[in-house]
């Protein structure tokens, strides 16, 4: 699965979002309708993923866990909100 990096083309999202201090990094990335919203702190590593047209995938989830946070499903907090949308929270240690 390759999600592709659109935060070039979100320059206006991601400064909105360093706005309302979300995180030092902010990263986001597009695979087929699932949009992911990357953010990062000293303290915390945040990823929400959703999908307008169907619900997220879970290779999608597991996707993200791994190559975005590096690190595996029983390390981080998974959620899912009315809206359908996935969060994904890791506390550094």
């Amino acid at each position: 699965m390759k999600f592709r990096d659109t935060t070039d083309e979100n320059q206006h999202a991601v400064a909105l979002m360093k706005a309302q201090k979300l995180g030092d990094i902010i990263k986001i990335y597009s695979h087929y309708g699932t949009e992911i919203l990357y953010t990062e702190s000293a303290k915390t590593i945040h990823v929400s993923l959703s999908n307008k047209l169907r619900p997220v995938k879970e290779n999608e989830v597991l996707h993200a866990v791994t190559h975005l946070v590096h690190t595996t499903p029983d390390k981080v907090d998974i959620f899912m909100t009315e809206t359908q949308t996935i969060h994904i929270h890791l506390k550094k240690s």
